[in-house]
């Protein structure tokens, strides 16, 4: 490289990231102390550097997520508290995870809106052809069913948000005293926006496949438990077993004798070690079940099974109880 050449764009990313020879550094960064347009390119690239590396690896210090059914509400603009999607947004700046499951519950909200469009242009073109009193009726009722069914896609599984609703004052007396002024209340985000997380470690448990298999001795213990919540859904940071992929898995909670799914739900893990997701266990009596943990293949519908765990659901009161005896 001669002194009127600019350096190219890959020598300035090797030369961000440390990775060129001890002879190529050296002309670089000469060509650097006289060029002012490499080095403006360079200081630029650097700090595009450092801004993904930290968007990509930004930690959450208390373990506290957004589950995906509060942000399905948020992309069908169904919350209008500030203060939540307030909340909902500073989170999301510094929780690479609830950043990614975002992404995901934006990809399921337009799929929904897909659907409905995709069923208002079939009844509109079937009414096109037919052009006559029965087409029009058959029309309506297509109309009226593609509004029921985006009504019925566009609640969420598991409403999380609570209203913050004004706190009724009593009826006013007559009094001779002045009036008192109250302190004025600032609105605080709901509790169950971010939902403690509690963490199922599947790296631990050997021969996770085969837990249940007849060749196995009965455990005494199950393999993992979970406090389920009774007014909204759990939220779990489950660790992959070894091994395992990135990409959306599937967990569903199912009966012990005839493996039949209780309740399901689905999240994504971007880098195969963490799985972040919450689940209705509100139903689900005290127990013990087989938690089913299974991989979507990219591009398909199938599943790839990962493993049957046993888990035991409780509640905090059980918990107490069991601590007093």
């Amino acid at each position: 490289m001669n002194s009127t050449e600019h350096l190219s764009q890959q020598t300035l990313e090797l030369l961000a990231r440390s990775e060129l020879s001890e002879s190529d550094r050296v002309s670089s960064g000469l060509h650097l102390s006289y060029c002012p347009i490499c080095r403006s390119r360079s200081d630029e690239l650097a700090l595009k550097l450092v801004a993904q590396r930290m968007w990509t690896t930004s930690p959450v210090t208390d373990e506290a997520h957004i589950n995906i059914a509060t942000f399905e509400s948020f992309w069908f603009t169904e919350l209008v508290d500030e203060t939540v999607l307030k909340t909902i947004s500073h989170h999301c700046i510094v929780c690479v995870e609830c950043r990614n499951l975002r992404d995901l519950a934006r990809s399921n909200v337009e799929s929904k809106r897909t659907i409905f469009a995709t069923l208002i242009l079939a009844v509109i073109r079937k009414v096109w052809d037919r052009r006559w009193l029965s087409g029009l009726a058959v029309g309506a009722l297509g109309i009226l069913s593609a509004i029921a069914l985006m009504f019925a896609l566009s609640i969420p599984e598991h409403q999380t948000i609570n209203t913050l609703s004004p706190t009724p004052t009593p009826e006013a007396r007559p009094s001779t005293s002045p009036p008192i002024a109250e302190p004025k209340q600032e609105l605080t985000p709901p509790n169950d926006v971010l939902a403690k997380v509690q963490t199922i470690d599947l790296a631990k448990v050997p021969d996770g496949d085969d837990s249940r298999s007849p060749d196995v001795p009965t455990q005494t213990k199950p393999d993992v438990t979970v406090v389920a919540s009774n007014s909204s859904p759990t939220a779990l940071r489950i660790v992959l077993p070894h091994n395992s992929k990135k990409g959306v898995y599937h967990v569903s909670i199912r009966d012990e004798a005839f493996l039949g799914a209780i309740t399901h739900t689905r999240g994504v893990s971007r880098n195969g070690r963490i799985l972040n997701l919450s689940v209705n266990l509100s139903h689900i009596k005290n127990g013990t079940y087989v938690l089913r943990l299974e991989r979507e293949a990219p591009g398909t519908s199938h599943r790839e099974y990962v493993g049957d765990y046993e888990v035991a659901v409780t509640r905090v009161a059980s918990m107490k109880r069991t601590g007093n005896r």
